[in-house]
């Protein structure tokens, strides 16, 4: 039936169930550990961590509206899977500068070619609590037996972030140009520890 949308879920991106028209879409597994990379802001190759992040064409699927997005999925078992509040904390980086890096990481997945998918409470930066000390989910439960506090959505700088988002998701659902593959990079600039990308869509 071509009313019916078919998205597949398989963290190896087999890109050949799109070439072969088995799937309509499939979840671009690899966005978020590019993402999450680029947040971070050092690693080798970053330029290309950057490039194909913002157009999965670069990773070998062959058109925007067949690669599915995300920044967290439902599996937050592990460091590169959870919330990326926990995760940015785990990986060492200020509470003072946490809320700026998730916006970062919105920013991208919200201007990247592809579709967008969000974990609710994503959006204002939702903490996951039911992991243990070495970031495994506990026994008590993990996934989505962790409810979404939305009650966290009226600290300052989560209401902050709330905003923030809501206005790239306006953005992206009201601009033209968010819709089409075409991508240009303008300006990269790594010198003297600089990462400046600017990207036109």
């Amino acid at each position: 039936d071509p009313r019916i949308l078919v998205v597949g879920e398989e963290l190896s991106d087999p890109i050949e169930l799109l070439t072969q028209n088995r799937l309509d879409g499939l979840w671009n597994y690899h966005f978020s550990g590019l993402c999450r990379s680029a947040v971070l802001g050092g690693s080798d190759g970053f330029e290309s961590v950057v490039r194909q992040m913002i157009d999965c064409r670069n990773l070998g699927f062959p058109d925007g509206a067949k690669a599915v997005n995300s920044i967290t999925s439902h599996d937050v078992e592990g460091l590169w899977n959870m919330r990326l509040f926990n995760f940015l904390l785990r990986m060492g980086v200020p509470q003072s500068e946490v809320f700026r890096r998730i916006k970062l990481g919105f920013a991208c997945l919200l201007t990247a070619v592809g579709i967008p998918m969000m974990l609710a409470g994503e959006e204002f930066g939702d903490q996951h609590t039911r992991f243990d000390e070495n970031g495994n989910v506990d026994q008590s439960g993990g996934k989505q037996v962790d409810p979404v506090n939305y009650s966290l959505a009226t600290q300052p700088d989560r209401a902050d972030l709330l905003a923030y988002v809501s206005r790239l998701v306006k953005l992206r659902t009201s601009h033209p140009a968010l819709g089409v593959n075409d991508t240009q990079f303008l300006q990269v600039d790594q010198n003297d520890g600089k990462r400046v990308f600017a990207w036109m869509r």
